[in-house]
């Protein structure tokens, strides 16, 4: 895959980035925690519920960073940097940064309950991609 294709702020969010490292879905390790631990910068709601399947619909995680996403400068709509979808080898994640936490705890709330609700997986990212 290639490098990263998140739209910055204030650019049209209508596509998702692309994960930074390409990672493979089977790379993915999905965790057992329900809230991240609070040493992990970063964590991923990962598109597969905990029974295996494929979440539906298709642009979940576009919906979901679109309902984080803000008006830029140009009036023009953008992901959040600190919410925003990835493809992980073929499987539709949202990437969300502890950061968030302490500058809007409604939307962690939110973000978590989203995924604990819907039964998604949940993992860490991947050193490489903080």
């Amino acid at each position: 895959m290639s490098e990263s294709t998140r739209e910055p702020a204030g650019e049209p969010a209508d596509k998702p980035a692309r994960d930074p490292a390409g990672t493979p879905a089977d790379r993915l390790q999905p965790a057992d925690w329900q809230t991240p631990p609070e040493s992990l910068p970063a964590f991923m709601i990962i598109g597969r519920t905990r029974a295996g399947k494929t979440f539906r619909p298709s642009d979940w995680a576009e919906r979901l960073c679109g309902v984080m996403a803000g008006f830029g400068g140009n009036a023009r709509m953008g992901y959040s940097p600190h919410v925003h979808p990835v493809d992980a080898g073929g499987v539709k994640c949202v990437v969300v940064h502890r950061r968030i936490k302490a500058i809007e705890p409604m939307a962690w709330d939110f973000l978590l309950g989203f995924a604990r609700d819907n039964e998604l997986q949940l993992a860490p990212m991947p050193q490489e991609d903080q």
